[in-house]
């Protein structure tokens, strides 16, 4: 019978590969992901020993992040392949030891070898999680509102495109990416310019622009 240890590894596996699922419409081979995922951490530890890199506690990469590593690789390589090509490339050692070997190394270069950032702030602080609360809410809303008017649901796609916009500069400043926030703040304020322009002109440049 697994420990207790191995039976929370198997429910996260598990609620990482159903959520990795619903959001991508894909129903992947779970057997075959499992078997990755273990090939992979037990590659992952080796590429850390080889690149004599010592974790801190809680530096290790987590283990649904190493779930979506194989998931998405997988995906990447086979989304445009037939099913019955796909079931005989699951099987090929080739493959399963080129992803093994991939993924473990985008892991610890990603997830170890980058600069780490400093910030004062992050996205659990009040004040970023306050403004990212008000966004998630009006998108929540504006999700609801339903309708014919395709002028008012080409302006609702647009202030759902400015919020998430929002979201977005919220949490590049608050991982300490100031200069890649400005960048995105002026597409936010592009979106503002375009809101302007079609909600104080006719219908059709409305419609032309749509």
């Amino acid at each position: 019978m697994p420990n207790f240890i191995d039976q929370m590894e198997g429910r996260v596996f598990d609620a990482q590969i159903a959520k990795l699922t619903r959001v991508t419409g894909k129903t992947p081979n779970v057997a075959f992901l499992r078997e990755m995922y273990y090939r992979v951490k037990e590659q992952y530890a080796q590429e850390l020993e080889n690149r004599k890199i010592r974790l801190r506690a809680l530096d290790g990469a987590r283990l649904d992040e190493i779930v979506a590593y194989v998931f998405y690789y997988h995906a990447f390589h086979t989304s445009h392949l037939p099913p019955e090509l796909i079931s005989r490339i699951e099987g090929e050692e080739k493959y399963r030891a080129m992803l093994v070997q991939d993924v473990a190394v985008y892991i610890v270069i990603n997830e170890h070898l980058n600069v780490e950032k400093f910030s004062n702030t992050s996205a659990y602080s009040p004040e970023i999680a306050a403004y990212n609360m008000a966004c998630s809410y009006s998108l929540f809303i504006l999700g609801s509102f339903s309708g014919q008017d395709r002028r008012m649901n080409g302006i609702n796609n647009l202030f759902k495109k400015a919020l998430v916009t929002v979201k977005s500069v919220i949490n590049l400043l608050a991982a300490g990416n100031s200069c890649d926030a400005v960048i995105l703040w002026r597409h936010l304020h592009e979106l503002e310019c375009v809101l302007i322009t079609l909600n104080t002109k006719g219908e059709e440049l409305f419609f032309f622009f749509f």
